[in-house]
């Protein structure tokens, strides 16, 4: 009897350690600038629609957040990524 409850413990472990581990997934992100800082300012990505200039809503709507901001000079930084 105390061996089924070990061997069922052993072959729960490793479900409950998949289950609890985040996922380790590559993240895709960029970098991007602004030279306003307005509420509509437009952001040019390093990598992202070839560097055509986005806003912030049109970003969400590719499927990426803003994880970061950043002042810079006249303008900000924002850094991105994909949303899984």
């Amino acid at each position: 009897m105390l061996t089924k409850k070990i061997m069922s413990a052993l072959v729960a472990l490793p479900v409950l350690f998949a289950l609890s581990t985040p996922s380790h997934a590559a993240l895709e992100g960029d970098t991007c600038m602004s030279h306003s800082q307005a509420n509509s300012a437009v952001y040019r990505c390093a990598n992202i629609q070839k560097g055509q200039s986005l806003t912030v809503y049109e970003l969400y709507q590719l499927g990426y957040r803003v994880v970061s901001a950043y002042p810079y000079k006249s303008g900000h930084t924002i850094i991105i990524e994909k949303q899984t």
